[in-house]
């Protein structure tokens, strides 16, 4: 579950799960064309893995961290103590910032935060009711593309300027869980 392709389209990392059904699994990095298959951490708690932008880092939530490992499998650097994020969305084109969902345990609140360290973290977008499901950095660092059970937003790094791109009642029988933008930033 969960596939990213690396930045240079060669790897993909995925979580494989050891039985059907589970959420967390083994981070698991191969070949674009499945080819050379090499689980990097043998503890099956990873989940939503995501490439740095230079491709040499992969970033997951594990529990209540996040860890970043190489394409070795060597933890680099690991935050703990996240209380109530639940996932990633993308790094910035630099790498320096990461976008992440952040949900208040039994509320039906959900937020879209920036951070830096993951130990403090700007909240730029609150809902109710209309959980986030995923979000992407745009190639340009000027928007983040993010998705509801609403439909597909967008929103400036800062906070400002919320918009709508696609709504999900306006599409028959539509239900989006995920967003992603092309590699040149043009979709």
């Amino acid at each position: 579950i969960s596939p990213t392709i690396s930045p240079d389209g060669k790897k993909i990392a995925y979580i494989k799960l050891k039985n059907s059904g589970q959420k967390k699994g083994f981070l698991t990095l191969s070949e674009i064309d499945g080819r050379k298959v090499k689980r990097l951490l043998d503890n099956p708690t990873a989940s939503d893995p995501v490439f740095s932008p230079d491709g040499t880092n992969i970033l997951i939530t594990k529990g209540d961290a996040f860890q970043k490992v190489d394409l070795t499998g060597r933890t680099i650097d690991a935050y703990f103590g996240i209380r109530d994020f639940d996932t990633i969305g993308s790094f910035n084109p630099t790498g320096q910032k990461v976008v992440s969902f952040l949900k208040k345990p039994r509320r039906k609140t959900s937020r879209l935060c920036v951070t830096e360290n993951f130990e403090e973290y700007i909240e730029l977008y609150t809902t109710e009711d209309n959980p986030i499901r995923d979000a992407a950095w745009s190639k340009d660092d000027m928007r983040i593309v993010f998705v509801t059970t609403n439909g597909i937003h967008s929103i400036s790094p800062d906070g400002g300027d919320v918009g709508d791109l696609l709504i999900s009642a306006e599409q028959e029988n539509m239900d989006i869980k995920s967003v992603d933008i092309s590699s040149n930033g043009t979709n």
